[in-house]
């Protein structure tokens, strides 16, 4: 199992290869399968870089079968970037972040 400090660079890693920039908007979004320190770690780097988070947690999913609920998909459309356990994406383009805090 990882710890605090390598969730929090993984984070850290994931947000600088988007290009996040102070003052931008981000949704961390996750389900009840991971670890409740992933979700900490993620937005505690996210603070730290000035970004503004959020974090949304639903019941676990089938990943590739099940989507996620509607209201997900909108909150996540009106950010500029957003993270989940194995990708990150920022609008308008996307980042595969597979050395995420949950890999």
């Amino acid at each position: 199992m990882k710890h605090w400090p390598d969730y929090v660079q993984a984070a850290r890693e994931i947000y600088e290869a988007c290009g996040l920039r102070p003052g931008e908007t981000m949704t961390i979004y996750g389900d009840t399968g991971r670890e409740p320190e992933v979700f900490d770690a993620f937005m505690a780097a996210a603070q730290g870089a000035g970004v503004d988070p959020a974090t949304i947690r639903v019941p676990s999913r089938k990943p590739l079968v099940e989507p996620p609920p509607q209201a997900v998909s909108m909150a996540t459309d009106a950010n500029d970037a957003t993270v989940n356990e194995v990708k990150a994406r920022r609008r308008g383009r996307r980042e595969e972040g597979r050395r995420g805090a949950g890999t």
